[in-house]
């Protein structure tokens, strides 16, 4: 089950740098492969394969809906993770089927990265010189709301993102922006979740005669 096109990289890298990364291939070609959504489809492609199940849903309830489908009674689940999110529910549900469950975390976010760019944004933002912003990761959102409490300026952060248009990649993202309470104001057309379409939604809005 992979979860994130990142994390199928740098999978892929590490088995290269150990000289496995063909093996590694075509392991993957020999098994089923469930994607959580389109990224982990696109990073497949890259390495000549397709996904076996893409889930409907890019989220970790899309995942879970999928393997409820599907009986994993014996079976051994490779579970790649991604970073910054309890991953509880899957972890159980996988063996509650039947099937052991191999997790691996390919990567972490430095949450110490950046900062001081995060808190200059947010002050463009209050100061009305974005037009808009656009998240393609839920941890983008929590980072930005992270950053704004440590640094005293969650006020300006919410200034800033009530004067731009917010531009979300897909669900997941709008998700944790209304856990926040902010709001979502553009999406890739036709479930295109995808930064190309992402970038066209947004110049369609800016270019419209009227505003949100």
């Amino acid at each position: 089950m992979l979860t994130t096109g990142e994390g199928l990289r740098r999978l892929v890298t590490a088995a290269r740098q150990v000289g496995l990364d063909q093996a590694f291939i075509t392991a993957i070609g020999k098994s089923r492969r469930f994607a959580r959504g389109p990224k982990p489809g696109k990073a497949l492609r890259e390495i000549g394969l397709e996904a076996t199940i893409t889930t409907e849903k890019p989220t970790s309830e899309g995942i879970l809906e999928t393997l409820a489908r599907l009986d994993l009674r014996g079976r051994r689940v490779g579970l790649q993770l991604y970073p910054d999110r309890d991953h509880g529910a899957l972890l159980g549900e996988i063996p509650a089927q039947g099937a052991s469950v191999d997790p691996v975390l390919p990567y972490i976010y430095d949450t110490s990265a950046a900062e001081d760019h995060i808190v200059g944004a947010i002050e463009e933002m209050a100061q009305g010189r974005v037009d808009a912003v656009a998240l393609t990761s839920s941890g983008q959102v929590r980072r930005l709301v992270e950053v704004s409490g440590i640094h005293r300026c969650e006020d300006r952060l919410r200034a800033g993102l009530e004067r731009a248009r917010i531009a979300s990649i897909g669900p997941v993202v709008s998700d944790q922006l209304k856990a926040y309470g902010l709001r979502t104001d553009i999406t890739p057309a036709n479930n295109a979740y995808f930064m190309k379409p992402l970038i066209s939604a947004m110049a369609i809005s800016l270019n419209a005669p009227e505003g949100r």
